[in-house]
């Protein structure tokens, strides 16, 4: 995994061998995209799509170029953490001067082949190129996700599929959503209408407003899940609960509706989830969520908890967590939910390096798995440099080499690393309100957190010329799909 990579991919493969005789497949016809399964359709209609949308002619006849996509195994369904898991994302890629052969024992695997010809095809002329390469590929972590904020400035259905398509172009497998906070509401609860006509319409300031029906989160569940991406919400107590109690005022705040906030502040709202009432209505909400999600999961927050008093947030989250079990899901938290976390199984997601690292290691060696999120690094809501226009500086600015040079193994110290599930880069709204300021802070500091993610983990700590050229040779691709992206001057990017 060194600057001399021969090939324009990222993530980096875990083995790639050049085939002889050295010569390219040269594609100057159509190509036909065959399959031996049912179940290896899905990616055979995506790799298709993809090359139409190349200008490459497509036909279902066995004529011209092939593409065989190669399905070894009937049995490919999510393992309990409701991903593919690693083996099942496992693929072989070879590619001679006659065609291309995808073997996997998963559509999900099969896919990631197809992510990685994709890249690997050269404009020439009218024609396209693909070298001679068999490529041996595998993930390092199962778990490789982006968490993102709805709460503070909503993104309408249409962009979160974009932001999934993003995803599967880097292997991606996870989305979270945040889909509440002090700012606003943004999944509609039936038992709860008013969660979503009243805090549904509120944001930050300058942000927009609105939320997903019911009918548009199983379509948003679908999608991503007919791309092999989980999605995972999070319902985020016992603080960043305004807009909840904006829409439902409970005994927290005397039954009164307070004003809807739309400052950036935070930890200075609470659920009391020693009231009975409000547990009512959080068992409510997480019935009818749990009741949309196939996934195993469900996010409850837990974080920046600053006005709630040391005792009560434990049973808070105590509560929280049981209720989530009692309904049939597993639950992840952030840093500070690690207080209360009664049961192993629930998994913690670290994101500031500030708190509970003691805590995080000694839960590990109890048996709890640990979601890496260090804000320092994955925040891609931070600025890339002090005069970007968008975002914010609160974890420091994170340029492009500040998302690839860090090694998730050693971010914690004393963590066990056999205890990482994953990678989780996470983008927070409350400075970035439109779809080209989202793909912009996205990317391109989604693709070199993709490696870390994806790639063996290398000899020596990684530097940014080991992948700087290869995310340069990403430009076209975006460009081509009009996917904006911020042109770092760490990166020496293609002229436009």
């Amino acid at each position: 995994m060194d600057r001399n990579f021969p090939h324009p991919l990222i993530p980096v493969p875990k083995k790639t061998v050049t085939n002889t005789p050295a010569s390219n497949l040269v594609i100057d016809g159509p190509v036909s995209v065959i399959t031996n399964a049912s179940g290896a359709q899905q990616p055979a209609d995506y790799l298709t799509a993809e090359l139409n949308a190349l200008d490459v002619a497509t036909t279902a006849a066995a004529e011209g170029t092939a593409i065989a996509l190669e399905l070894t195994s009937e049995n490919y369904a999510p393992n309990a953490d409701g991903v593919p898991g690693i083996e099942a994302e496992t693929y072989r890629l070879t590619v001679t001067d006659t065609g291309v052969e995808i073997v996997s024992s998963s559509p999900a695997g099969l896919q990631h082949g197809a992510t990685t010809l994709l890249q690997l095809l050269i404009a020439d002329g009218a024609t396209w190129q693909i070298p001679p390469v068999t490529i041996e590929d595998a993930p390092r972590y199962a778990w490789r996700g982006l968490s993102f904020d709805l709460a503070r400035s909503f993104s309408p259905l249409v962009e979160i599929k974009e932001v999934v398509d993003v995803l599967v172009e880097l292997k991606y497998n996870v989305l979270h959503l945040h889909l509440c906070d002090d700012q606003g509401w943004r999944l509609q609860i039936r038992s709860h209408p008013e969660l979503t006509t009243v805090s549904g319409q509120t944001a930050v300031e300058g942000g927009r407003s609105g939320f997903l029906t019911q009918e548009e989160y199983r379509e948003l569940v679908e999608y991503a899940a007919d791309r092999h991406v989980l999605i995972v919400p999070e319902i985020d107590v016992p603080g960043h609960t305004h807009a909840l109690l904006h829409a439902l005022p409970l005994a927290d705040v005397g039954r009164t509706a307070p004003d809807p906030y739309t400052g950036i502040d935070v930890g200075f709202s609470e659920l009391r989830l020693d009231d009975p009432t409000a547990l009512s209505v959080l068992t409510d909400i997480l019935t009818e969520v749990a009741e949309l999600t196939p996934g195993p999961w469900i996010h409850v927050g837990g974080d920046e908890p600053f006005v709630i008093p040391a005792e009560r947030y434990v049973t808070s989250v105590a509560a929280v967590e049981k209720l989530v079990y009692d309904i049939g899901k597993k639950a992840i938290g952030w840093n500070e939910f690690v207080r209360g976390a009664q049961r192993t199984e629930t998994v913690i997601q670290h994101w500031n390096p500030r708190t509970e690292l003691a805590a995080l290691t000694n839960a590990a060696r109890r048996g709890h798995r640990v979601i890496m999120s260090p804000a320092s690094h994955v925040y891609l809501d931070m600025q890339y440099t002090a005069d970007h226009p968008y975002g914010q500086d609160w974890a420091g600015l994170i340029e492009v080499a500040d998302s690839y040079e860090w090694e998730p193994s050693t971010n914690v110290p004393d963590l066990d690393a056999d205890q990482i599930m994953g990678i989780e880069a996470a983008i927070w709204m409350e400075k970035i309100h439109t779809r080209e300021a989202v793909l912009e802070m996205l990317l391109p500091r989604l693709a070199p957190i993709a490696e870390v993610a994806w790639s063996p983990q290398p000899q020596h700590p990684r530097k940014l010329d080991q992948v700087a050229e290869r995310l340069a040779a990403q430009a076209t691709r975006w460009e081509r799909k009009g996917w904006p992206f911020h042109r770092s001057q760490q990166v020496q990017w293609p002229a436009q």
